[in-house]
């Protein structure tokens, strides 16, 4: 019987160290988790840029609000690539784009039209554009998608205020400017 309680006894003695033992491993790996994860947190800051081709912010429900890209996301048309920054309203319509295309070298920027605020094939009310050759131009279309207006400057850098209005057998452009005024008719 005295064989049998020296067993239970060094039994039970192994039993208390090993939870001692796990305790103090579990313990110093806590520690270790800690350290790290402080070390971590308190990276400091590099010199270095952050390069991404595309970056895509999005608001608390997941919906995508402002993308920039070189290329832009989903701004490929025409086979005409173009670098810029696009945001959306809640409902993922485009509301504003800045873009410079690649071919053309031209910086565009357009101002839109929610959803269901006129012809949804162009909700582009506003267009404010640099052109390849020098020259810039301010468009103002109605909700028909037609330009009832521009403020632009010619080949010659006049700036002319030109109004059109589109008639059942001619265009008339009315154009005003430093010079004076001028009516364009042109048949349709």
């Amino acid at each position: 019987m005295t064989g049998q309680m020296d067993i239970e006894s060094r039994l039970a003695q192994i039993e208390r160290r090993n939870r001692v033992l796990t305790g103090i491993i579990t313990a110093v790996f806590l520690v270790l988790c800690s350290g790290l994860l402080v070390a971590w947190s308190q990276a400091k800051p590099t010199d270095e840029p952050l390069r991404v081709r595309s970056l895509i912010i999005e608001d608390a429900k997941g919906q995508p609000r402002i993308l920039m890209g070189s290329p832009a996301p989903d701004r490929n048309a025409g086979g005409n690539p173009r670098t810029g920054i696009i945001i959306n309203d809640a409902t993922g319509a485009e509301r504003f784009g800045l873009g410079l295309l690649e071919r053309s070298d031209r910086v565009v920027m357009g101002f839109d039209a929610p959803r269901g605020k006129g012809d949804d094939r162009n909700r582009e009310r506003i267009t404010l554009v640099a052109d390849e050759n020098g020259g810039s131009y301010i468009r103002f279309m109605d909700r028909t998608t037609s330009i009832p207006g521009r403020l632009y400057l010619d080949d010659e850098n006049r700036v002319w205020l030109e109004f059109v209005s589109v008639e059942e057998k001619e265009i008339v452009r009315k154009r005003i400017g430093f010079s004076g005024e001028e009516v364009i008719r042109a048949p349709r």
